[in-house]
């Protein structure tokens, strides 16, 4: 049984560019496959116009066979002005132009960044499809004017694509119209995969690993497999303090590397270790008081501190929010926040991953 794919061409219709997949019986004539593409879409048969690697198919009591179509083939199907509108003519068509030229809101973009930044793999699709939109997703305003200019260019390429129709239209054998709108074809394609990319990938695994100090505590980390690729030069910039067995500990994302391996602590040498915090979930970790040592907490004791959750937060109300209308409730934005130490693009790739 050949299994063929048929690219809809179809103006003002809601079915223009999809794909639809069918399983044939051998020895179906060309009729027969515009009944069955009738049956699956309800585009009318008369209408219905197929091309075989950029050659009209002409003849309907042909066979697949003799029309050289084989199994995994591609054909392009372009629907004629029809001689009468369906149900699902020129409004839904009137309705994308006027998506369109809405545009999204800056808050929609925004969404749209922090979603694909805390996804890895959407992440690397945008570095290989769309360059430049890759390069801006660290800052917003940047961001929000290279996504902009995207839409601009997919709103000039559908009035190339309209225009290109209704030249295939007046003539179905306009070769250059024939090559412009595969093109076209090709690159809806690439968008559409970069859509589906942040939409529906999964955003990885978080796995939970565990760092156990001297006096039994345990706090948990992400081990650097785990961090985003796009956040690896702000790791390698943020302060550390020192950790055991010759280690390092990033103060903001709990990130264990060697001694001396990130850029802060090559410039600051030791003076992190000696002074500054670790900032792990719910454990603060420095070196003993001057005045004395500090009695050791008790097992009930550190257990009641480690479940305490902060009755508010010197985090702005922004901050907060916007991770909130990523999906998550207030304690998750503030817990990730205190966790990143307040950085929201590193907070919402901490959620997305949990």
């Amino acid at each position: 049984r050949p299994r063929i794919t048929i690219s809809i061409i179809a103006p003002n219709h809601d079915l223009d560019q999809e794909f639809i997949t069918l399983d044939l019986p051998p020895g179906l004539s060309i009729a027969d496959l515009k009944g069955f593409v009738n049956a699956e879409t309800s585009l009318p048969q008369a209408s219905q116009q197929f091309y075989l690697n950029n050659v009209p198919i002409q003849g309907d009591n042909k066979t697949l066979e003799e029309a050289g179509i084989k199994d995994g083939d591609m054909l392009a199907m372009l629907m004629r002005e029809p001689s009468q509108q369906n149900n699902m003519g020129r409004q839904p068509q009137q309705q994308a132009s006027q998506r369109r030229a809405a545009g999204p809101g800056q808050a929609e973009i925004e969404t749209t960044r922090l979603s694909i930044l805390g996804n890895p793999s959407a992440m690397a699709q945008v570095r290989e499809q769309r360059p430049a939109l890759a390069d801006a997703i660290n800052d917003p305003d940047r961001f929000k004017d290279v996504w902009m200019e995207m839409m601009r260019e997919d709103e000039d390429r559908e009035r190339e694509r309209q225009e290109q129709m209704r030249l295939l239209n007046e003539d179905p054998f306009n070769i250059d119209a024939q090559r412009k709108i595969e093109e076209m074809i090709r690159q809806q394609a690439v968008q559409d995969n970069l859509q589906h990319a942040y939409e529906h990938n999964p955003e990885g695994t978080l796995h939970n690993n565990k760092l156990v100090f001297g006096d039994g505590n345990e706090v948990s980390f992400l081990g650097e497999a785990d961090i985003p690729k796009s956040l690896e030069e702000a790791m390698l910039n943020e302060p550390t303090v020192a950790g055991p067995n010759g280690t390092e500990v990033g103060a903001q994302s709990g990130t264990v590397r060697p001694a001396g391996s990130s850029t802060a602590a090559s410039s600051s040498g030791g003076a992190a270790a000696a002074n500054g915090p670790f900032r792990g979930q719910g454990h603060t970790l420095s070196s003993k008081a001057p005045n004395g040592p500090t009695p050791a907490a008790t097992p009930a004791a550190s257990a009641g501190a480690t479940s305490r959750a902060p009755a508010s937060s010197s985090h702005p109300k922004e901050a907060i929010d916007q991770l909130v209308s990523l999906g998550f409730d207030r304690q998750q934005a503030i817990a990730a926040l205190d966790a990143c130490g307040g950085n929201v693009e590193y907070a919402a790739g901490l959620l997305f991953q949990g």
